[in-house]
């Protein structure tokens, strides 16, 4: 009989054994498990902050046995992307309270527990983004936003979540490197992971020299930076294949930077959904106020109607926020180094 245990329980599966068995009836051996080895079962293991996201980790696909695992390194770009798409502190506060209540009033399974102390960690940057946007629900009462109001400066909002994204795709490349250096593969942190940075980095760096006019040296260097990266991703990327075929597979390799352009724009997303939850809650507010003109009985259903309302509101932007965060994670983020397909334990 073989299998798998892991490693800080294998002293009391021996003694299981021990009790279970009587002496000089079995033999057993144990080993490290080869890394190499996809087969391996996988069981995650992270601190109570960021347990509650392994759920986004399982709903794309487990780590091998090989790979890092990748929650608490999504965890902080999962939650800042939420975050901003929600982005008031109004709906923040509600976030907390029902999941706080439902952690401490209710009796819960681990799955669902894991869910509330998900939404419960995340309401915290959705009330911190709200009070830099200066929205609670909405508008309807009145705050001088801490930074921006991205519902009249959107412009520089849209750059932003650009920046931002520029941030964590590179970040997706430099993990890239780690991975390798694991592997013991440096070629390959060099060939795949430094060569995509220099060139990125090149051409934005060359790109915002030539449009904010910082002179011709920072051009020059920026550019140079983008050719020396291209030539490795030509030379370097194929690196299995042979003759020609090098070449021709290089060639192809990189022509993939102008899909970089779309995952830059794809960012624009986390800006354009803060704007939608803002502007629905804004018009949900100006329905409310035409009710409250008409006496004690309009005000009444004005009310009432801000609840459902800014309930509803809540729910398709949470819903949208939770959507749209793990897109990003799965497509551009994981798309640059993880690779996923393990099994569970």
């Amino acid at each position: 009989v073989d299998g798998y245990v892991p490693t800080e329980r294998l002293g009391e599966f021996e003694q299981i054994l021990k009790t279970q068995l009587e002496e000089g009836t079995y033999v057993f051996e144990s080993q490290a498990a080869d890394v190499e080895d996809p087969e391996v079962p996988i069981q995650l293991k992270n601190s109570s902050f960021f347990s509650p996201f392994e759920s986004i980790v399982e709903t794309f696909s487990l780590p091998q046995y090989k790979e890092m695992d990748p929650t608490p390194l999504m965890a902080p770009w999962y939650i800042l992307f939420f975050g901003i798409m929600i982005g008031d502190f109004g709906y923040g506060v509600i976030l907390f309270i029902a999941a706080t209540l439902a952690l401490h009033g209710l009796k819960l399974k681990p799955a669902t527990r894991n869910s509330m102390k998900f939404f419960q960690i995340l309401s915290i940057p959705t009330m911190i983004a709200g009070l830099c946007f200066g929205s609670i629900f909405g508008g309807l009462i009145p705050m001088k936003p801490l930074i921006i109001d991205p519902t009249k400066f959107y412009m520089p909002m849209i750059a932003f979540s650009v920046v931002v994204g520029i941030v964590n795709i590179f970040a997706g490349l430099a993990l890239t490197a780690v991975k390798n250096f694991r592997l013991n593969d440096p070629k390959g942190a060099v060939y795949d992971s430094f060569s995509w940075i220099m060139l990125l980095a090149g051409l934005l760096v060359g790109g915002l020299a030539s449009f904010m006019n910082w002179g011709p040296m920072v051009k020059n260097i920026g550019f140079g930076l983008a050719i020396v990266g291209a030539v490795m991703i030509v030379l370097f990327s194929a690196r299995e294949e042979k003759g020609v075929g090098r070449f021709a597979w290089g060639l192809y390799n990189l022509y993939g930077v102008t899909g970089y352009i779309g995952d830059f724009a794809s960012y624009t997303r986390i800006t354009a959904l803060a704007l939608s939850s803002a502007f629905i809650g804004l018009s949900f507010n100006m329905i409310a106020g035409m009710l409250a003109n008409r006496g004690i009985i309009g005000m009444v259903f004005a009310a009432l109607l801000l609840v459902v309302l800014h309930l509803f509101n809540l729910f398709l932007s949470g819903l949208s926020a939770y959507v749209h965060s793990m897109r990003l994670i799965y497509v551009e983020f994981f798309g640059k180094f993880y690779e996923g397909g393990g099994k569970p334990f």
